[in-house]
């Protein structure tokens, strides 16, 4: 499963290739997703403006924007877009030979198979956000948030209130609480025990080896690196960033609408070339 699906999912690393949307068209002449695969040293065009991406089985599953957020499937080998279903999805995860998504007609939660046979809808509320920790579905809407199982009913409410960007840290839920100023919080959904960070107010973030690196917009949407066992955070870059993804070992952002890429551990960012791969 990509853990980058809380940030758009707009990259997307497989063996021996790499994914990437451009929104903006500064890698190529025109906005698109591209395949970049390092062994042949070479980039090409993938049908579609791809968001959520996952991959398995030669398979590339997505929303394509250009298609209405429509749920897509791409042929790794042959570059052949298909549409698995005529709905407009966001934050697909492939989980256990079942894809997950919100259905944007409805803002419910459902889950089909990678055919698009067998289309269930999970949850009665509207959904802002969901992840899934385990053999358990995290999903949040207006009420608070909530755990179920993989096949959906049985929802136990854990907190009060909204969240966004919820994700896994751990074997924590990472999100922004809107109840509280949207500050970065960590929950244990077991002990129900919560960590709040109120100077760290998240555009986007993602977790990695007991950090969490956060767009904050509490300083202009610099990025933040929180240290978990500490808990102090430090400021590793310090221009406006926002659609944090991490891939290969490296932090990709979004800055003035270019992608840039750092080390995990901070310093210099580069903006990202295409002709790299070549």
């Amino acid at each position: 499963m990509n853990d980058n699906i809380a940030g758009g999912g707009l990259l997307l690393q497989s063996p021996g290739a790499f994914y990437i949307t451009d929104l903006c068209g500064t890698l190529e002449p025109e906005p698109g997703t591209y395949l970049l695969n390092r062994d042949e040293g070479s980039a090409a065009g993938l049908p579609g403006i791809l968001w959520f991406m996952n991959e398995a089985g030669g398979m590339l599953f997505a929303s394509d924007q250009s298609r209405g957020n429509v749920l897509v499937r791409v042929d790794t080998g042959t570059q052949e877009l298909k549409v698995v279903l005529q709905e407009p999805c966001r934050e697909i995860r492939l989980q256990a030979g079942w894809l997950y998504y919100i259905n944007e007609k409805d803002g419910r939660l459902y889950r089909c198979l990678p055919d698009g046979r067998k289309p269930e809808r999970l949850t009665d509320s509207v959904v802002q956000c969901y992840t899934i920790l385990g053999e358990q579905l995290y999903y949040a809407c207006a009420q608070g948030i909530y755990s179920c199982p993989l096949e959906g009913n049985r929802s136990t409410r854990l907190t009060e209130g909204g969240a966004a960007y919820l994700q896994t840290c751990g074997a924590r839920l990472l999100y922004a609480d809107l109840t509280n100023g949207h500050a970065l919080t960590l929950l244990d959904p077991l002990s129900g025990e919560r960590e709040a960070y109120p100077d760290l107010i998240p555009l986007s973030m993602i977790s990695e080896g007991g950090y969490i690196y956060c767009c904050n917009a509490g300083n202009d949407g610099s990025i933040y690196r929180l240290d978990l066992k500490s808990g102090e955070s430090l400021r590793i870059y310090g221009e406006r960033a926002d659609r944090i993804h991490r891939v290969d070992g490296q932090l990709f952002f979004v800055h003035q609408e270019s992608w840039y890429t750092m080390p995990l551990s901070g310093g210099q960012a580069v903006r990202f070339q295409a002709d790299r791969f070549r």
